[in-house]
């Protein structure tokens, strides 16, 4: 883990689940795998917003997703992917983004309608089994006192950076509970290495003496655990690329790329465009025709 997620890692709460709902007070909570997220959004962000197809699939196979750093993130990610699902054109993909320019965000009711990029994109407090309070979700009357703390099943941060409302996350959602100021399903509070489940796809960083787990299920359900030369690793078994090829088009449709020796192909025709290289590029990407 390189310095910003191990940062990450120590301040922040990882989930276990892979491609599933989680249920809290009636609410549903849809998370996707990254690899699904990518199969869903990257055809129609290289086609609509000319991001290269590769990059966008690898960002979304991050170790972030291996752990879940960012539960917001990656709700903010499936959700938009459940929505661009049914997309068929760039204006249904840019609908799925949001059409209502904002400048901050703001709370309607227990609905926090978040300024993404200029416009806005609601994200259901209730849902995650918080409040929406100022221009987060959060928990009424807490204030940062701390930087780790629990109230409750609760996780909240405060990144230190004048933040007044704690950043928060319920475990329960999540089918955990808050302890030491992170959320966890285990017992063991300690650690001298990080380690691979029994199950083969579980993970568990080793972070300041503390466990953090994860799960390659986060990413793919081909992936499985490998303890590297300083961590545990998510890899493809059998090995099925080299990530040192790169990045290219197959049948002029699929935009081919390479992780963790596992092969991923974006389906530019999802967005109705054709996978090329542009003149004097090796870097291949999702062009509409004409």
């Amino acid at each position: 883990m390189n310095s910003r997620h191990i940062f990450a890692v120590i301040t922040c709460i990882f989930l276990g689940c892979s491609s599933d709902s989680n249920s809290n007070n009636g609410a549903d909570l849809t998370l996707l795998t990254g690899e699904q997220v990518g199969q869903i959004l990257c055809p129609f962000e290289s086609a609509c917003d000319g991001r290269d197809p590769g990059s966008c699939v690898r960002n979304y196979l991050d170790d972030d997703f291996i752990t879940d750093i960012f539960l917001a993130e990656r709700l903010r990610a499936s959700t938009l992917a459940s929505c661009v699902q049914s997309a068929n054109s760039c204006e249904d993909y840019q609908r799925c983004k949001g059409t209502e320019d904002c400048q901050v965000s703001r709370c309607d009711g227990s609905t926090l309608l978040e300024c993404n990029d200029g416009k806005i994109r609601p994200r259901n407090c209730a849902a995650e089994g918080l409040s929406c309070i100022g221009a987060t979700c959060g928990v009424p009357n807490e204030v940062c006192t701390s930087e780790f703390a629990c109230s409750g099943d609760v996780f909240l941060w405060c990144p230190g950076d004048g933040q007044e409302i704690p950043i928060a996350v319920n475990c329960a959602v999540l089918g955990k509970s808050c302890s030491n100021g992170l959320c966890t399903d285990q017992s063991s509070s300690s650690c001298t290495e990080g380690t691979c489940g029994a199950d083969g796809v579980s993970l568990s960083y080793c972070v300041g003496g503390v466990p953090i787990e994860g799960t390659c299920a986060n990413l793919s359900e081909s992936l499985v655990c490998e303890v590297g030369a300083s961590e545990p690793n998510c890899v493809a078994n059998p090995t099925e690329c080299d990530s040192l090829d790169g990045d290219t088009c197959e049948g002029g449709r699929f935009a081919v790329s390479c992780r963790n020796g596992k092969q991923y192909r974006v389906d530019c025709a999802a967005a109705g465009a054709e996978c090329v290289l542009p003149d004097g590029s090796s870097i291949p990407t999702c062009e509409i025709p004409g």
